[in-house]
């Protein structure tokens, strides 16, 4: 469901990625991308699985995922919770996509700031879903978030393009089923 290797070109996986899916599992916050709810919110939600992947340009750079510090390279997270039924799944992007791609109301602050949100079925990728682009600190960042069936998936990625990024979505989502 997540992101692999042969999906963006010369990305290595990162060793925590699956200690780190783990953690998310457990019910660790901070390993959701932020406006995500919680895994013991999401499984009232009727989550029922989830997978996670890290993925860099250098190895070394992994751990910045959860610092302030800026990647020199390509640093790309991806999630896939599997609920119970589609309905649940739209629910609850619903609910999560308020918060997209930081906090409820944001997008007026978002585009101010140079961002751009594309919504809905112009992302590519069906209804329920939504893109942010922005440069943070200079590097150019991609977000994704969206229901496809019964799956919600996230791709937050540092320093690709956005056609780097939505070839990374669009290779998810073939495998959502």
């Amino acid at each position: 469901m997540v992101l692999q290797a042969q999906d963006l070109p010369t990305v290595q996986k990162c060793p925590q990625s699956d200690k780190w899916a783990g953690l998310m599992l457990s019910g660790q916050p901070e390993m959701l991308p932020t406006g995500m709810s919680s895994w013991p919110t999401l499984q009232t939600a009727g989550a029922t699985d989830g997978w996670m992947s890290l993925y860099a340009d250098e190895v070394a750079e992994c751990p910045l995922l959860l610092g302030n510090a800026t990647p020199k390279g390509r640093l790309v997270y991806t999630a896939a919770i599997k609920f119970k039924s589609s309905s649940r799944a739209a629910a609850d992007f619903a609910s999560d996509s308020q918060n997209f791609p930081v906090a409820p109301d944001f997008s007026a602050r978002f585009t101010a700031a140079g961002g751009l949100l594309t919504k809905g079925a112009s992302t590519g990728l069906g209804d329920n879903s939504v893109v942010a682009t922005i440069s943070l600190r200079g590097v150019p960042t991609y977000v994704v978030f969206w229901q496809n069936k019964n799956f919600e998936a996230v791709v937050y990625a540092s320093n690709v393009s956005t056609s780097e990024g939505n070839s990374a979505a669009n290779h998810m989502n073939a495998r959502i089923h």
